[in-house]
C-alpha cells in the first residue's frame, strides 16, 4: 500500500514538473510569436526608413521576423498535432477553436509569401494580410495563456488595491498615448503645409513668389 502511494506521489510530482517546464518554454515562445507578427505589421504601417540604407535594413528586419514567425508557427502546429494523436474522445470546443485559428493562419502566410515575392507593389494587400495575421496570432495566444493562468487564480474576491492599480495603469497608458500622438501630429501638419506651399506663418506665405509677380 505504501509503495503504491509513493509511486502515485512520484508520478504526480513528475507530471507537475513537466507541466512547469512546458509552460516555461511555451509561454515565452508564444509571446515571441505574437511580438513578431505585431512587429511586422508595425513596420508596414509606419513606413520605417527615411534613407535607402535605412529602408533596406528595415526590409531585412521585416523579412527575418517573418521567416522566424513562420518557423515558430510550423513548430507549434507540429506539437499541436502531437497533442491530439490517438485521441478517441470528442475534442473540446476550446481545442477546436485553437486548431481552427491555427489552420486559418497557414493559407494566410502562404498568400503573404507569394505576394511579397511576386506582387511587391500590392502594398494595401500586404498591409491587410499583416494586420489579419497579427490579429489571429494575438487571439490564438491570448486565449491559451489567459485560460491557463486565470484558471489557476484564487476564486476569492480580488482585492480593491489590485483593481485600483489596474485602472490607474490603464489610465496612465491612455494619457501617454494621447499626448504622444498630439506631439507627433504637429510636425506632420507643419510638414504637410510646407509641402503644399502654405506655411503656417502668414508673413512667410506672403513672401513666397507667385506667378503674378
Amino acid at each position: 500500500m505504501n509503495t503504491t502511494a509513493r509511486r502515485t506521489r512520484t508520478f504526480n510530482v513528475d507530471t507537475h514538473s513537466e507541466d512547469i517546464l512546458h509552460t516555461a518554454i511555451s509561454v515565452p515562445l508564444a509571446l515571441l510569436f505574437v511580438f513578431l507578427a505585431g512587429f511586422n505589421a508595425w513596420i508596414m504601417l509606419s513606413g520605417r526608413g527615411a534613407s535607402p540604407r535605412a529602408r533596406r535594413l528595415w526590409s531585412q528586419a521585416h523579412r527575418a521576423a517573418g521567416y522566424t514567425f513562420i518557423t515558430l508557427f510550423v513548430i507549434f502546429l507540429y506539437f499541436m498535432m502531437l497533442r491530439i494523436r490517438g485521441t478517441a474522445d470528442e475534442l473540446s470546443p476550446r481545442l477546436i477553436l485553437h486548431m481552427s485559428l491555427a489552420l486559418v493562419l497557414a493559407p494566410l502566410l502562404l498568400v503573404k509569401v507569394i505576394v511579397v515575392r511576386f506582387q511587391k507593389s500590392a502594398w494595401g494587400l500586404l498591409s491587410a494580410l499583416g494586420i489579419t495575421i497579427f490579429s489571429i496570432a494575438f487571439t490564438l495566444v491570448t486565449i491559451n495563456i489567459s485560460v491557463h493562468y486565470v484558471r489557476n487564480l484564487s476564486p476569492h474576491k480580488m482585492p480593491p488595491a489590485v483593481s485600483g492599480s489596474v485602472i490607474v495603469g490603464i489610465s496612465i497608458l491612455a494619457l501617454i498615448g494621447f499626448f504622444s500622438s498630439s506631439k507627433q501630429s504637429e510636425p506632420e501638419a507643419e510638414a504637410a503645409s510646407l509641402a503644399a506651399g502654405r506655411p503656417q506663418n502668414g508673413g512667410a506665405a506672403d513672401s513666397l513668389p507667385t506667378l503674378d509677380s
